[in-house]
């Protein structure tokens, strides 16, 4: 087996054979899906690192190397893009989202009901990937602190298994939320050609980021409700 068979295949063990961006199913075919070293996307020479992950190609080619900042925003315009019609009718007429695979749900169909894990499995959680955001990238400062996130979600039948979770910033966590993998990847997708046109468009991006902030307190808000 090759060395580059050989990372795909570590990689693909940690998190238990799906996308670390959008929680779908990979093939386990090492030509069939890419490698993320989350902490330096910059690099594009493979080699063999503990924060390699496995990624389909299409959510790879989003993600591209866009800071931990840029991709934060990235999320945060790809979740009102995708509720306000307006903006996709008016500003994203000539974005079409690339014919995503229907990616089965993994596991058992039944949602597994969610648990807290203990410090050593934290600890676990952390070291996978050197403590940084699976997401973002960015290094997170404590083992306490960080979140963790199913990479399939609980309700598409992942499990609390170690080898379902990777650790996650605040902010990553609350954008991805549980969704479907395809959900997920349009999220993505909008918020990649959002934050581009934001960059070229000043008006635009003053109107997005007030709908970001608007969003953003209709969520606190709900929070608070639920205390």
């Amino acid at each position: 087996m090759s060395d580059c068979s050989l990372i795909k295949k570590s990689a693909l063990s940690r998190t238990d054979g799906a996308c670390h961006i959008c929680g779908g199913r990979l093939s386990e075919d090492i030509n069939k899906f890419a490698i993320h070293d989350i902490s330096n996307l910059d690099n594009p020479v493979l080699i063999e690192t503990s924060n390699n992950l496995p990624v389909h190609f299409l959510c790879k080619e989003v993600r591209g190397t866009y800071s931990p900042i840029e991709w934060t925003r990235i999320l945060k315009y790809g979740i009102v893009v995708r509720k306000e019609k307006k903006i996709k009718k008016t500003c994203f007429l000539d974005v079409k989202i690339p014919q995503y695979p229907n990616l089965p749900r993994i596991g058992n169909e039944k949602k597994t009901k969610r648990i807290s894990f203990d410090t050593n499995t934290r600890r676990n959680v952390y070291e996978k990937i050197n403590g940084h955001c699976h997401l973002c990238g960015i290094p997170l400062d404590a083992i306490q602190k960080m979140q963790i996130d199913h990479v399939r979600a609980l309700r598409s039948g992942g499990s609390n298994q170690l080898s379902n979770l990777l650790p996650i910033c605040k902010i990553c966590n609350r954008s991805k939320w549980s969704y479907s993998p395809n959900t997920i990847y349009s999220v993505f997708y909008y918020g990649a050609a959002a934050f581009q046109l934001a960059l070229k468009d000043n008006v635009f991006a003053i109107n997005l980021n007030r709908l970001v902030e608007e969003n953003e307190e209709r969520n606190k808000s709900r929070r608070n409700t639920k205390k």
